[in-house]
């Protein structure tokens, strides 16, 4: 009985190991994004605590004009920030569209072998009752002589 071979089986390989690493970056991402999110929070919480704490009327020119300019800088990283998050989420949804295309394509693949895997088991049990046919004929043969 011969073996079945899949001839597409080094294609299906493949598309197999790109999705794995299109998922890997996709956790990659989400760990990125998650990560620049802590941190806008954390500055952000961080910032509101500061300016709580803040005595404005008792601070003098020179302090103020620091104040704002630390204000100016938190507030351009908070939008850099933003920025960054979008963009990662940007490439997350396009990894995301191309892991569902590998996706779909190793599942074509996977369909495409149980077909040639079903026309591989019909063409075993039609050569296997062909043999037992010539068996048969050849015992009947023999017991008629």
């Amino acid at each position: 009985m011969p073996k079945f071979l899949y001839k597409y089986e080094t294609i299906k390989n493949v598309k197999k190991n790109q999705e794995k690493k299109i998922q890997k970056e996709v956790a990659a991402l989400n760990v990125e994004i998650q990560r620049l999110d802590e941190e806008f929070k954390t500055i952000e919480e961080n910032e509101a605590d500061r300016r709580k704490k803040l005595n404005l009327s008792s601070m003098k020119a020179f302090e103020l004009r620091f104040e704002k300019n630390y204000q100016f800088l938190i507030s351009k990283k908070l939008a850099f920030l933003k920025v960054e998050i979008e963009k990662l989420k940007k490439e997350k949804e396009n990894k995301i569209s191309e892991l569902i295309q590998k996706s779909l394509e190793h599942k074509i693949l996977n369909t495409l072998e149980e077909n040639y895997f079903q026309e591989f088991k019909k063409e075993e049990n039609r050569s296997e009752s062909q043999l037992i046919n010539e068996i048969a004929v050849q015992k009947y043969s023999r017991h008629n002589k």
